[in-house]
């Protein structure tokens, strides 16, 4: 008993150091290649408040629907009257509420193994939501590039190959060329590839630890222990705001004609949730 006591708290002081390192020196680049490290500058250039909302209704196709983060897209999703259709591609259908602002959404599965052959299932849509995400704890170096890297910069050709204008897509705090971590190493890199494709706007999303109730892997105990280290959420994001957040900024205005590109660090992403929440005087 005592020592699965110390391997539950050694999992959560790894967890909380992880995600403190993750989110030191957090930068947000803009399409100009500039970027900037202090978090009141960087809120400044990415607040979604500085884009006008539009009225045209959009259609949103979803990827990691089923996970912790794709619950919380899913879930701001059905709740958002501006988006009229809603498709989750995924391995498997997932179970949803029957209720009327989720009459909207269909599901599709996709063949994982061979992605390359199903750009037809990418047509038709305003906006893309990239949420597919393993842990390289749980998987060997080979198999999570394929599913990090491989198969997401396969998925974003066909998101460009089929001109969906713009994509909403989650890596994670600590994305970095010269990572320690091959976490970090690969994010980076397909943060830079998707960047380069020309999109109209991408916004890329770095939270740090995901905080749910039910669905975070970080476990149960985990999660309770870093919502109550880090009540700010310096390090930490909850999965149902980071949803309600990507969905907020995909309802505002492209600016400018060009494309546009940003990232979002894990402040950033709380301070935009915490202004979607106040009240309009």
């Amino acid at each position: 008993m005592y020592l699965t006591s110390l391997q539950t708290y050694s999992k959560i002081l790894g967890s909380i150091i992880f995600a403190y390192f993750c989110t030191i020196g957090a930068k947000l680049y803009t399409n100009d290649g500039s970027s900037v490290s202090d978090c009141s500058a960087l809120l400044t250039l990415s607040h979604p408040s500085d884009m006008a909302l539009s009225s045209p209704l959009k259609t949103a196709i979803v990827l990691g629907g089923s996970g912790t983060v794709g619950s919380g897209i899913v879930k701001a999703l059905a709740n958002c009257p501006l988006y009229e259709k809603v498709t989750l591609l995924g391995r498997s259908r997932i179970e949803l509420p029957e209720t009327e602002n989720y009459a909207k959404f269909t599901q599709t599965t996709m063949d994982f193994e061979n992605i390359s052959s199903q750009g037809a299932l990418f047509a038709g849509f305003s906006t893309a939501f990239y949420a597919i995400g393993v842990s390289q704890n749980k998987v060997d170096e080979e198999t999570y590039r394929k599913i990090e890297l491989t198969n997401a910069l396969a998925i974003a050709t066909l998101m460009k190959e089929a001109s969906i204008p713009d994509i909403h897509w989650v890596t994670g705090g600590g994305s970095s060329k010269n990572s320690l971590f091959l976490f970090g190493r690969v994010k980076a890199e397909v943060e830079e590839t998707i960047g380069k494709m020309g999109f109209r706007r991408v916004i890329i999303y770095r939270p740090g630890g995901i905080l749910a109730d039910k669905s975070s892997s970080m476990g149960p105990k985990t999660t309770t222990v870093l919502r109550a280290v880090d009540p700010f959420h310096l390090m930490s994001v909850e999965a149902e705001l980071l949803g309600e957040v990507m969905v907020g900024n995909s309802i505002k205005e492209m600016e400018g004609e060009g494309n546009e590109m940003k990232i979002l660090e894990n402040c950033a992403i709380n301070k935009i949730g915490k202004d979607l929440k106040r009240p309009e005087n």
